[in-house]
């Protein structure tokens, strides 16, 4: 039977097509609706393995997604912060820029850990309600080692 692996394949491609076109919020949206709206990820149980696979690559691109946003959020702090530094105080103000502070970065460093926090226990519960401890094991230790250094 295809119709169980079919249903995280276009999971999927709906946070593809979301991430494409509507950038982080829109992929949030979709990815928030799956994870934590629907219910369909809370346990693998009575799945098949293509399913489950399916599942597993939707959290993987649920993490990326985040990942690859504190990236740029990163990237563009730094910029902003070079950029007031050379620009001057009384040129700063001419032209309203607002340097990012360590403060904003230290928020949005809060808000990517808890986003992906997030995503990771949503990983572990769908695992663990199945009965498949090896695979809720293996996120529990990316997650701690992730969120730990992060």
């Amino acid at each position: 039977e295809v119709v169980g692996a079919v249903v995280p394949d276009l999971c999927l491609r709906h946070l593809h097509l979301s991430s494409t076109l509507g950038g982080i919020k829109k992929a949030r949206r979709s990815y928030e609706s799956v994870l934590f709206q629907s219910g369909y990820v809370r346990s693998c149980e009575g799945m098949d393995d293509d399913e489950v696979d399916g599942i597993r690559s939707f959290f993987e691109a649920c993490l990326e997604v985040e990942k690859s946003n504190a990236t740029n959020v990163t990237m563009n702090v730094t910029q902003k912060e070079d950029t007031s530094k050379m620009i001057g105080r009384r040129s700063a103000k001419k032209i309203k820029a607002k340097p990012m502070t360590a403060t904003t970065t230290a928020v949005t460093k809060k808000e990517m850990r808890h986003r992906l926090r997030r995503i990771y226990d949503a990983a572990i519960g769908f695992f663990q309600e199945g009965g498949n401890d090896a695979s809720a094991m293996e996120y529990k230790k990316r997650r701690d080692e992730q969120l730990i250094f992060a």
